[in-house]
């Protein structure tokens, strides 16, 4: 039947029957043939018909096959919504059924179609009522259950924003009607289905994305009246639409992506526009891109694995990485876009707080890939790499008024960068320590560029370009150094399993040209990268042209507004010049002011302090005498109150030249030791008095002499011990000096600190800000019980500060308080004044019999001071002769030779500035001392003295002590020949520990050594500027004797020292309090444990930078335990983890760790018998 059915059968039998009949009708004719010809037609005829038969028989063949293949029917579930929802959708629906019609045809399969709703799509397909789904996505959970195939339509979806809400949002959230669970959230948001039940008026949402905008738009409608939503211009990623299948029909899906890779772009687009109008935007193909000749184990790949993820930690890293409020966007998921377009693979983002978590995520399989990876061998044995896609081009920021282009322009400038980066280790190499400056982000980098606080900044091109365009830095300017080609490549990090998702980034990455990286980067980076030198007349030119249109356009426009321009200049150029007139009045009245205050102030100054150079010097005088209880304690008061006035005055008028700015500071050579020795002698009286102890501790590192202002050095740390001796009831005060660093490339600039620590009330912590502020104390009641103005803390920081130092201070209530003073001081070979000599010694040479014979003329207009001055002088022991102003005290000199003259600097007839000059002029060669004394306390007084002539300068009014002490200092300068009582000096000559006495003790300090320039300018000595902790103010001790470096001990007999801990060292520092120790002990135990923990694991994992500084705090606390020998290890580990030597710090380590426990055994043994 079927073969008498074909047509193709009919035909071949209708030419045979054809054939017969015209044999038989022409029978007649034949039989006249001959025998031959006639047989040789009958065979030809046969023949035909069985060339036709076997013809006949393959056709009917492959219509069988046909047939067969005819009748294999495939059902397409194509997608419908319910409602109007559907027209918009109608396009699309055409374009699906033009589409797998087509393929049905390319593959033999005949075509049906069932609407299918998307909610219940899936359950559609695993149900069998469709083999394929026209329309599906892709989600986790059907992963085990169905195929999807790759992208072949791409939905863009729309934002709305809420009128008046800020950004960043509140909350945002995802409308996705009619997808259910069916669909993979590549968004930062929550998920629902429907606007109404996303709108609620308790809810915070202010941002939501839409895949159907038109859905949108109608439900908006809906909602609440006052709760509106915009439409916002934002782009936001796009949503794929694939083909499903079963689990069973991997092969057809196979098929499916096959045909879909088949499409080139412009039949791709030809077939789309067939049925897609122009004014559809919210559809788009994604054939036409596909890689047509993918190897087959690639393709099941992509069928098994369709989506990849991809780690970003917090931050992002931009441009590469930008978290915007919805999704993940920038240079990275651009490029993975355009990857998936060539592979069929989809990217999604997942977010991980930091790099470190994120790169975990990839050794753990929970991610399968991150960007922007440097290739270290120990990463290639963690991970694949791919192709690189990028190079972290290395540039130079700087201003554009001051451009570099190369790395040795930059030679003693500041550069910043960001702590921790490869580029930040290179700097370090490249440039000295304190070149650079490293901080916590780049956004930091840049700005301390743009504000000045660094000259430029070194890293990442792309990474600048982005930063400077987002913080509006446009006067910053974008350079990559000439003749540097350190750039690192950027890769791609994979996990360890994924071989074939590295061949396909591979492959994408090679399919990308160069145009397309070019516009990647252009899209992120909207100015030029890099600006070479010949790009600068380039943008100078553009600048030029811009401008000059921008000129010309202006003349257009505002040419008929020049007359009013030209009018209010006029008027503005008038009111200015009244201004600057009334201004320059201003600040003349303002400066004959400051004239009049100044010159009030230095005649109240010169007017106060001499009637108060006679009652102090009364009062002194008086005390000689023989005096009753009630008189002498009359005569007390009168001195306190005489003494408390002199202080105010002296504070307020040095704080009315800081005011002024007129505070001066000298640099003369000083003896250190003698300046603190006085300071100490001045309160030694008044400490004892005050039962408390008073104390100097000097470091034997210091120099003999420094150049410095020795008097405001005097004024500062008598206002620091006055303070700590009126702020104290019981205890001690310690005034310290020790050498902080040697300047490695100037050895002769020292920086020292003193201290002055007491053991007084204390301050607040929230005080101690406001303490230095001017008419500013600790408590509100201060004023009231120990009186002051407020002022002596502020001058001491001008003071300091004048100096070049700086003052710091740290303090616990109850516990006493510590003052600390930095300054960078100049050593010097030149013999300072106030050499430290000892009182009796002092006291011996001016009782030297022979001093009967040393003349002294007193030059003083004021009969009081004469009075006080010459009494003083008488009992000393010494002759004067009195003169009541210059002219005399000349005319005496003349007529007699004098060693030493002291004159006032304000007196009538002859100054005692001429005097100064006409006796060095005339007798040069052998000339006696001459020192002024006066009250002029407001306009440098003692530099204009020296500068005058005199050789040294006593302020009114003067205590006898420090009187004495002038007159020595100047006794011991005297020419060999006038120096009379001299020639046993050198027999006086004591020690300094000698001199000191037995409270007085000197420092014990680690001798300062120096150390390569480009490592740091200063060799920081190994303490702190403040010991911790707090509550425990320990002197600090340094750890080696001057002359004894630290040397190595042999590990076999450090294991025979059976203790490190020295309980007497320790309680030496803590002033042989022992609940101070006790303290300080209890803060080592408690964080002794950690300590060991952390050097054991460090050393394990290699941390050079942080166990440098762990043993660098741990030596410092073993040092305070008198665990030297220890404190030695800890410096060694020190020095080996700079140098990374392993097997030193391993060795190190060890020791340390076995020194460190037998410490923790001793202290707890030690407290256990003393504390119990």
């Amino acid at each position: 039947m079927l073969i008498l059915s074909s047509k193709r059968t009919k035909i071949h039998l209708y030419i045979t029957l054809c054939g017969l009949v015209l044999l038989v009708v022409k029978s007649q004719k034949i039989r006249k043939l001959k025998f031959k010809v006639l047989s040789s037609l009958l065979i030809s005829c046969f023949f035909a018909y069985s060339v036709s038969i076997f013809a006949f028989a393959e056709e009917v063949t492959k219509f069988t096959s046909s047939s067969t293949k005819a009748r294999s029917i495939l059902v397409v579930g194509m997608p419908h919504l319910a409602g109007e929802s559907d027209i918009q959708i109608q396009e699309l629906r055409a374009y699906l059924k033009s589409y797998w019609l087509d393929w049905g045809l390319e593959y033999h399969y005949e075509i049906e179609f069932q609407p299918v709703d998307l909610l219940s799509s899936s359950k559609v397909l695993h149900g069998g009522k469709v083999d394929i789904l026209a329309a599906a996505f892709y989600h986790p959970e059907h992963e085990n259950d169905q195929y999807v195939s790759i992208p072949y339509v791409t939905f863009s979806g729309a934002l709305y924003r809420q009128y008046g809400s800020s950004s960043p949002s509140k909350k945002v959230a995802l409308h996705l009607p009619h997808t259910g669970k069916g669909f993979d959230n590549p968004f930062l948001l929550k998920q629902t289905t429907n606007f109404c039940d996303l709108i609620t008026d308790d809810s915070e949402i202010d941002l939501i994305y839409s895949w159907a905008p038109w859905l949108a738009s109608e439900e908006l409608k809906k909602l609440p009246r006052g709760m509106r939503f915009q439409k916002i211009q934002k782009t936001a990623p796009n949503l794929y639409m694939r083909a499903a299948v079963s689990r069973e029909n991997r092969e057809l899906m196979l098929k499916i992506n096959q045909s879909m890779r088949s499409f080139d772009s412009v039949s791709s687009i030809q077939m789309w526009q067939k049925h897609i109008s122009s004014e559809t935007r919210f559809f788009k193909t994604a054939l036409g891109e596909y890689a047509s000749d993918l190897p087959i184990e690639l393709q099941q790949y992509v069928l098994e694995h369709p989506v990849s993820r991809y780690a970003y930690f917090d931050g992002g890293f931009p441009p590469y990485l930008i978290q915007d409020e919805t999704h993940v966007m920038g240079y990275i998921p651009d490029l993975l876009d355009t990857i998936g377009s060539r592979t069929g693979l989809t990217f999604y983002a997942e977010r991980f707080a930091t790099v470190n978590q994120a790169i975990d995520a990839i050794k753990n399989q929970r991610v399968d890939l991150l960007s922007n990876l440097f290739k270290t061998p120990q990463r290639e044995r963690e991970m694949l790499f791919s192709q690189p896609f990028d190079n972290s081009m290395t540039v130079i920021v700087s201003n554009r008024h001051s451009q570099f282009l190369r790395f040795d322009e930059l030679k003693d400038k500041v550069i910043s960068a960001v702590d921790g980066t490869q580029v930040s280790k290179k700097l370090k190499l490249l440039f000295p320590i304190e070149q650079i400056l490293l901080v916590d982000t780049m956004d930091e980098a840049l700005l301390a560029v743009a504000e000045g606080s660094a000259d430029a900044f070194i890293g990442n091109g792309l990474n600048a370009s982005f930063k400077i365009h987002k913080l509006n830095l446009g006067h910053l300017s974008v350079n990559k150094p000439q003749g540097f080609e350190n750039d690192q490549l950027y890769y791609f990090g994979i996990n360890k399993n994924k071989l074939a998702l590295k061949t396909l980034l591979d492959l994408g990455l090679h399919s990308v040209g160069d145009i397309e990286l070019d516009q990647l980067h252009q899209k992120w980076v909207s100015s030029v990268l890099v600006q070479g030198a010949d790009k600068r007349y380039e943008t100078l030119y553009r600048t030029v042209s811009t401008t000059g249109l921008v000129v010309i356009l202006l003349a257009l426009f505002l040419g008929t507004a020049i007359k009013i321009y030209l009018t209010n200049l006029r008027k503005t150029k008038l009111e200015v010049v009244n201004a600057l007139a009334l201004a320059e009045k201003s600040r003349e009245h303002a400066e004959v002011l400051a004239r009049a205050k100044t010159d009030f102030l230095a005649r109240m100054s010169h007017e106060i302090r001499t009637p108060m150079n006679g009652v102090l010097g009364m009062a002194e005088a008086l005390s000689y005498t023989k005096l009753s209880l009630e008189q002498k304690d009359l005569l007390d008061t009168l001195n306190g109150s005489a003494q408390n006035l002199m202080a105010l005055l002296n504070d307020v008028l040095d704080f009315s030249k800081m005011d002024a700015g007129k505070l001066t500071v000298e640099q003369t050579p000083s003896n250190l030791d003698g300046l603190l020795t006085n300071v100490i002698n001045n309160f030694r009286h008044k400490a004892k008095y005050a039962g408390l102890e008073l104390n100097l501790r000097v470091d034997e590192q210091l120099s003999d002499n420094y150049l410095t202002d020795p008097t405001r050095v005097m004024q500062l740390l008598n206002n620091l011990i006055s303070n700590s001796i009126k702020f104290t009831s019981s205890g001690f005060i310690e005034l310290s000096a020790q050498l902080l660093a040697v300047d490695s490339c100037e050895p002769n600039i020292h920086t020292i600190r003193i201290d002055v620590r007491d053991t007084g009330i204390g301050i607040e912590p929230e005080k101690i800000a406001t303490l230095f502020d001017p008419f500013t104390q600790a408590e509100g009641d201060t004023t009231r019980r120990f009186g002051g103005t407020g002022l002596g803390l502020s001058i001491c920081k001008e003071i300091t500060e004048a100096l070049g130092g700086e003052v710091k201070v740290t303090s616990m209530p109850g516990k006493g308080s510590l003052f600390s003073i930095v300054l960078n001081l100049v050593s010097t070979e030149e013999v300072g004044i106030l050499q430290g000599t000892a009182n009796d010694d002092i006291d011996h040479i001016l009782q030297c019999s022979s001093f009967s014979n040393l003349s002294i003329l007193l030059a003083e207009d004021n009969p009081v001071n004469r009075k006080v001055i010459g009494g003083q002088l008488a009992r000393l022991g010494l002759e004067v002769d009195l003169a009541e102003n210059g002219l005399i005290a000349y005319q005496m000199y003349q007529q007699g030779n004098y060693d030493i003259i002291i004159s006032d600097c304000h007196m009538p007839e002859m100054d005692g500035f001429a005097l100064a000059d006409k006796v060095n002029s005339e007798r040069e060669g052998s000339r006696p001392r001459i020192i002024a004394i006066t009250a002029d306390a407001l306009s440098g007084a003692e530099q204009s003295c020296l500068s005058a002539g005199f050789d040294n300068y006593i302020a009114k009014p003067c205590p006898l002590d420090i009187l004495q002490q002038k007159l020595t200092a100047e006794i011991l300068l005297l020419p060999a020949q006038e120096s009379r009582c001299l020639e046993n000096y050198e027999q006086l000559i004591v020690d300094r520990e000698e001199i000191y006495g037995t409270n007085d003790f000197v420092v014990h300090a680690s001798h300062p050594t120096e150390v390569d320039g480009d490592t740091s300018g200063l060799v920081i000595a190994e303490h702190n500027l403040i010991p911790e902790p707090l509550d425990t103010f320990p002197t600090v001790m340094l750890a080696e004797e001057r002359g004894h470096p630290t040397n190595m001990v042999n590990p076999e007999d450090r294991d025979e020292i059976c203790t490190h801990f020295n309980a007497e060292h320790l309680l030496e520092l803590s002033g042989d309090d022992q609940d101070i120790a006790t303290d300080i002990l209890d803060v080592y135990l408690s964080g002794a444990d950690e300590d060991l923990q952390q050097l054991e694991a460090l050393v394990i994992g290699l941390e050079f930078h942080l166990l440098k500084d762990l043993a660098h705090r741990v030596k410092g606390s073993l040092r305070y335990l008198g665990a030297l020998e220890l404190g030695d290890i800890s410096q060694c580990l020190e020095l080996a983890c700079v140098n990374e030597d392993i097997d030193s710090v391993e060795s190190l380590v060890s020791e340390l760790v076995k020194g460190l426990q037998q410490v923790k055994l001793e202290v707890s043994v030690w407290l256990q018998k003393e504390v119990g």
